[in-house]
């Protein structure tokens, strides 16, 4: 009987497993609502104190595009992974893949971000860097901190509502 009912076990979990299926990267994206351009003030032209950065899920995987001083300098990278952390925290690990990020390129990054909801919404209405640590180690921002400045992270707006 007990190896009947472990049998009845195995296929039902074997069955739950196989109809259940991942989602990606961009899956995750969409569902949280991040595929928007975020900057730190939305109706001014982008510089270095003032980068937006886009996130597309048209693809897979997801890209993020920075654009730190006009158009002649946006550096692409992909998204790899965005996980929910905490209600207030994600994480999102990218890599540079664009021959502009010059040494950087292939570079992977490691970013935890704080997230401000709307409680009628429930959509993420702004984002900022409270970690961000590079594959080879280096801290670039630690506990909203950008180092070695030591100067806090902007909060990044939602410029733009989704196309899709």
């Amino acid at each position: 009987m007990l190896t009947i009912r472990c049998s009845l076990l195995a296929v039902a979990l074997i069955a739950a497993a196989s109809s259940a299926v991942a989602e990606t990267t961009a899956d995750v994206i969409k569902r949280i609502g991040l595929v928007e351009r975020w900057g730190p003030v939305c109706d001014k032209a982008s510089s270095m104190s003032n980068d937006f950065a886009t996130i597309s899920a048209d693809s897979e995987p997801p890209l993020l595009v920075t654009d730190a001083v006009g158009q002649a300098s946006s550096l692409r990278s992909v998204v790899e992974e965005v996980e929910i952390v905490s209600p207030t925290r994600m994480r999102i690990k990218f890599r540079a893949a664009d021959a502009k990020w010059g040494l950087l390129n292939g570079f992977a990054f490691d970013a935890t971000l704080a997230e401000d909801i709307d409680q009628q919404t429930k959509e993420i209405v702004r984002l900022r860097f409270m970690r961000l640590v590079r594959s080879d180690g280096s801290v670039l921002i630690r506990e909203g901190l950008n180092f070695p400045a030591r100067q806090p992270t902007l909060w990044m707006y939602r410029c733009d509502k989704p196309t899709s």
